[in-house]
C-alpha cells in the first residue's frame, strides 16, 4: 500500500514537470485491506518490485489480465495476497473508465460515489438490473453513494461492468 502511494505521487510529479497532464479525471480510491508480493514469491526484488509498477501502470482489464497470466507463467500459481493487488488494480481502472468519484474498497463490499450528472442519476434512479452475485444499496443522502455487496471479489469488477452495460 505505501508503494502504491508513492507511485501515484511520483508519476504525479513527473508529469507536472513535464507540463503534462492526465486526460481523465480520476477518482479517489480507497483500498482498505493490506496486498503485496511477498519476497517467497518472487525473490529478486528489483523484479517485484517492477511487477508493482507494471500493474500500478495497468491502463485497461486486458493488460491487468496479461500480467497476471505472464506471472503465473513465470513464478506459478499466485497466493491470495497477490490477486488482491490485481483486484485493486482492476478497481482503479473501473474508477477512470466509468469517471467515478470516489470509490472505497473493502475484499466484500465497494462502496461507490458517483458522479453528479443527469444521466447518472437517471441510471441510478431506474431501479438497475443486477447480476445476481451482487446487491446493491444506498449508501448516503446524496442518492449518488451506493455500497455494493459480494461474495467474491475476483468477479465484482466482470459484475459490475454488466450492471454498467445493462442500464444505459
Amino acid at each position: 500500500l505505501g508503494f502504491d502511494y508513492y507511485h501515484q505521487l511520483l508519476v504525479k510529479t513527473i508529469q507536472e514537470l513535464k507540463g503534462e497532464h492526465t486526460q481523465k479525471k480520476e477518482g479517489k480510491v480507497n483500498i482498505h485491506f493490506s496486498y503485496s508480493i511477498d519476497s517467497n514469491y518472487i525473490k529478486n526484488s528489483t523484479e517485484r518490485i517492477s511487477l508493482y509498477r507494471r500493474i500500478l501502470e495497468a491502463e485497461d482489464f486486458e493488460r491487468i489480465d496479461s500480467l497476471q497470466a505472464e506471472m503465473t507463467d513465470r513464478y506459478g500459481k499466485p497466493h491470495a495476497s497477490i490477486l488482491k493487488i490485481f483486484f485493486a488494480a482492476m478497481i482503479r481502472v473501473m474508477a477512470k473508465k466509468y469517471q467515478l468519484e470516489e470509490i472505497d474498497v473493502y475484499l466484500d463490499q465497494v462502496i461507490i460515489k458517483f458522479p453528479d450528472n443527469e444521466a447518472m442519476r437517471a441510471k441510478l434512479n431506474n431501479k438497475p438490473a443486477l447480476p445476481d452475485s451482487l446487491k446493491m444499496e444506498p449508501f448516503a443522502e446524496d442518492l449518488r453513494t451506493y455500497k455494493f455487496i459480494f461474495s467474491d471479489y475476483k468477479t465484482f469488477v466482470e459484475d459490475f461492468d454488466l450492471f454498467w452495460e445493462c442500464n444505459p
